[in-house]
Parts: C-alpha cells; structure tokens; sequence
C-alpha cells in the first residue's frame, strides 16, 4: 500500500511570526526549509515521560469541527477564505510529526478519520528527519488508546505493516485484540522488564498483568523506556485527558478564520475556578489575514504527585 505524498510550495504556505520564541533553551531548526517556512523549531524532551505536545485546528469560536462534518480537516482546508492555509495547517502538523518518536491516535478517531496514518507527507520533512534528527524510523510510532479493545481492527494503520504501531490497552482488552488478530499481535506486559519493543512487523499490544485499570502514567513511562521521548498527541478526547492528568507539556493550536457553532469543543468536563491549566504563549505565526497558530506552554496551578 503506498502511502500518501502532499507537495508543499514554499510560497504557499509561509508563514508570518508576529510574535516571538521566548525561551531560549530551544535551538534553532534542523534545517532551512523549516527556517524559511516557520523560523525557529525544536521539541525538548524531559526526564522519566516522553514529552507530550497536542495538535488541533479550531474555529474562532473554538470548535473543533462542523457539526455536520466532524472531520478536523473540514475546518483547516474548507476555510474559502484562505485555502492555502489549510495547507499550511496540514504541514505544521507534518512538522510535528518529523519531530516525534510516536503520535498518539483515540480509537475514536480512527473511526472518523478511516484514512488516516501517522506519516510524514512532505519527502523533505521525512529526510530531515532521517538525516539531521536521526530518528531510527522514517515513520514515527502510530499509537492507539483502547481500553476495551473495541476498536476497527481493519483501519489502514493496522494493515499497512510499513507503520509501526502500538496499542495502549487494559488486560482485558489486550485478551480481546489477541482473540481477533492472534498472529499480528505481540503482547508486552508493560511492569515486565523483559518485554521489549522489538524491531519487526508485529502490533505491540501493551497491557497490565495484575490489573484491568488504566495506568496512563505507568503506559508513558513504558513508551519513554522504550525510547519514546517526544509524542504527539492528534486525539481531541485524549488531549483532554492528558490535561486533567497534568501530562500535557504543550500545545499547538491553529484557528481557522471562521465560526461554525454547535457543540463540538475539547473538553465539555469544566474545570474548577481554583485549578485549571494556564499556559505561556512561546510563539504566534499567522497566514494571511485568515489563520493564526499558536504554539503555547502548559502550566498547571497544583502539580499532581506520581509515583
């Protein structure tokens, strides 16, 4: 199955920053072709959790789809105003996923997007990544959260054997994905120390032995023992979780220059006026007169303590 390919023009999709990097521990970009396009890049990585960075397009009015079309895409790419800033929504993300050791997908997007995979569409991003990052994949690790195992084990990402994939799942669920794909899966116990990511064509179906509970620290820790230290995360109902958790180290977010209405928002559980994330703005590019993206830094007012 061949895998999609976008090309890029520079002059499309350039963009404009009005407001700039403010922390200087990051370094400059791996390359020209990210300087000229966007400036400055990088993603840090942190001790003991993989760094965990969210993208989504959103409305002005900070929706995250049509109610009609739920697809994020619709938003981005079906802006009339400025079409060429859906594009450059599209390969920001790309840029994004150049940058990562994996990208984390819900089951439920698997559902709405039926065609997505966790590639790189830009060829001179995805050599960037090979020959200036040095990543050992051309492709990142295409992870996906089901804590029942209920999910469509017919998508293109479990079928194309080019993507390495990995399923975060609970016991039961790990028994319910083995009893439908037996002899493509590899179960890996995530508290067991002998149960490696091994470099072959295989499902990684990680669980936990002594309980149906899921642990997404403990799961994270895995991934960043594994060698998974910078992850971006593409699932709106996940990002919400991760903010709850405290987990989320940032976010990317690009408004499309519309209102759509409706109910279709991150995160419908509202927080308490005593704690909720707040965040640092590090950068603000702009496209035109019709696309903003912000790229902004989590905090949170009162820490949670893991073990």
């Amino acid at each position: 199955m061949k895998l999609k390919r976008i090309k890029f023009p520079k002059e499309s999709i350039k963009l404009n920053r009005i407001f700039p990097i403010n922390n200087n521990s990051l370094n400059k970009s791996a390359h020209e072709y990210i300087e000229e396009i966007y400036g400055d890049f990088d993603i840090p990585s942190i001790d003991k959790l993989p760094y965990l960075y969210g993208s989504l397009i959103m409305t002005l009015d900070g929706k995250i789809g049509f109610e009609d079309q739920t697809k994020s895409n619709e938003i981005s790419k079906g802006n009339f105003l400025d079409p060429n800033g859906g594009l450059a929504d599209l390969w920001v993300l790309n840029l994004l996923r150049t940058y990562s050791d994996g990208i984390i997908f819900g089951s439920k997007t698997l559902e709405v997007e039926t065609n997505i995979t966790g590639h790189i569409y830009d060829e001179k991003l995805e050599d960037i990544r090979m020959k200036s990052l040095n990543k050992d994949k051309r492709i990142p690790w295409n992870i996906i959260i089901s804590r029942s195992g209920k999910m469509n084990l017919n998508h293109k990402i479990m079928k194309e054997e080019d993507i390495p994939t990995i399923i975060l799942t609970t016991k039961e669920g790990c028994k319910y994905i083995s009893q439908r794909i037996e002899n493509q899966v590899e179960e890996i116990e995530i508290n067991n120390d002998k149960d490696k990511l091994k470099n072959n064509k295989k499902i990684k179906v990680l669980y936990e032995e002594h309980t149906n509970e899921f642990n997404i620290y403990n799961m994270l820790k895995k991934l960043k023992e594994a060698g998974l230290h910078k992850i971006l995360v593409e699932s709106p109902g996940f990002i919400s979780v991760l903010l709850k958790e405290k987990l989320l180290n940032e976010m990317f977010i690009n408004y499309s220059g519309l209102y759509s209405g409706g109910n279709l928002i991150l995160n419908k559980n509202p927080y308490s006026k005593n704690d909720y994330p707040g965040i640092d703005i590090i950068s603000i590019h702009i496209h035109q007169n019709n696309f903003l993206y912000m790229r902004q830094k989590l905090i949170y007012k009162n820490k949670k303590k893991y073990s």
